[in-house]
């Protein structure tokens, strides 16, 4: 036998099957739920109390009952079923009146405006339901884009009645939608919204430094350190150097004269950008991030692409000697170390178990540069 709470539960769970059918416009009720059978444990107080419980929802709905011949107690006449035999009796139960209503006037301003996007909504009615309140303005994005497919401006710049940043706020949302103008019936996500789309893209800036006046002279003569598009560092086509990438800011900004060698600035996540860098594998490429998960998590990512690329400072030796310069670190929110070598692996295991973290500002700046030049004679 089920209880009140236990029937709002399961007739909760149909709600989005409630929504395929306000856009299908198939029959939904009524809509039974129906009880197991009694168990041989169960005692006659227990049935007796289980009735009357359900009476306490009886004006959400119709309580069908049968007689049934109990093996303890004999013939009796027990609840088998419940049946919801209206539209305002479903949504009091559940209560969804409010959200069934508002989904109702977005499906029909949807039919109004942009009837497009009525196919994924009937395979993911949630997406409305979810949307709320903010669908109208949902739907003047839509209609601009189905109108202006690729429009090649800033989504900021866009001539939509909505706020500039709103585009960006419901890129999830949107980016299902609008795949229904490029044949996406089934809604999938794009890694790049803008790209996808075709807006323009407010292009990150790489900053990199010339360590050697040489090579500055070849690419950069008045400039040994500047910003640069990621995609104009893409189309230099540098082949033959040493390229060192670098987490930290400070130590970017220190880094000594190196022959033959490009430092690039890693900013952390930036790191990942890199991939796009291709003539990185006709080049000698080194890494030095904090010895910490995410340090060698950005290590693993780069490797990911250039397997050839070697670390710095990021393996036991190094924690041993400045162990005393470690602090605490934020426990770790992902974890990649298929690329790591063996020993980079083994300090990787061992910061992420102690949650500790070695900045590598903190080793000593004399080692450094005794390492890299070196490393870059």
């Amino acid at each position: 036998m089920l209880t009140l709470t236990d029937i709002r539960n399961r007739y909760a769970s149909r709600y989005s099957d409630y929504l395929k059918a306000l856009i299908s416009g198939e029959v939904f009720f009524p809509l039974p739920v129906r009880f197991g059978k009694s168990k041989p444990s169960d005692t006659w107080g227990k049935l007796v109390n289980e009735n009357k419980a359900l009476e306490e929802g009886s004006r959400f709905y119709r309580i069908e009952r049968a007689e049934v011949n109990t093996r303890r107690f004999g013939r009796q006449l027990l609840a088998q079923s419940v049946w919801i035999d209206s539209e305002s009796q479903f949504l009091e139960l559940i209560d969804k009146t409010r959200e069934a209503e508002l989904f109702k006037r977005n499906l029909n301003l949807t039919r109004e405006l942009c009837p497009a996007l009525e196919p994924l909504l009937a395979l993911r009615p949630n997406l409305m339901d979810e949307a709320g309140q903010i669908w109208p303005d949902v739907l003047k994005v839509c209609c601009y884009f189905k109108s202006n497919p690729r429009p090649g401006l800033y989504a900021r710049q866009l001539p939509i009645a909505v706020d500039t940043k709103f585009i960006g706020r419901n890129e999830p949302l949107l980016s299902q939608l609008l795949g229904c103008f490029q044949g996406e019936t089934t809604g999938c996500d794009s890694a790049n919204f803008n790209t996808r789309f075709g807006l323009l893209v407010d292009e990150c800036l790489i900053r990199i430094r010339f360590l050697d006046p040489e090579l500055q002279s070849r690419y950069s003569p008045d400039f040994d350190q500047i910003a640069i598009l990621l995609s104009h560092l893409t189309n230099l086509q540098l082949a033959g150097i040493t390229v060192l990438i670098v987490e930290n800011k400070m130590n970017f900004l220190t880094l000594p004269p190196l022959r033959n060698t490009l430092a690039i600035y890693g900013e952390g996540n930036k790191v990942e950008l890199l991939s796009c860098l291709h003539w990185l594998q006709d080049c000698r490429a080194i890494y030095w991030g904090d010895i910490d998960s995410h340090g060698f998590h950005m290590l693993a990512r780069l490797r990911a692409t250039f397997s050839h690329v070697s670390s710095i400072f990021m393996d036991n030796a190094t924690l041993d000697s400045w162990f005393h310069f470690t602090v605490k670190a934020k426990p770790a929110t992902y974890e990649r170390s298929d690329e790591l070598t063996n020993q980079e692996k083994e300090a990787y295991q061992r910061v992420t178990s102690k949650q500790i973290l070695l900045e590598q500002e903190k080793i000593p700046y004399q080692v450094v540069v005794d390492k890299l030049t070196s490393l870059c004679h």
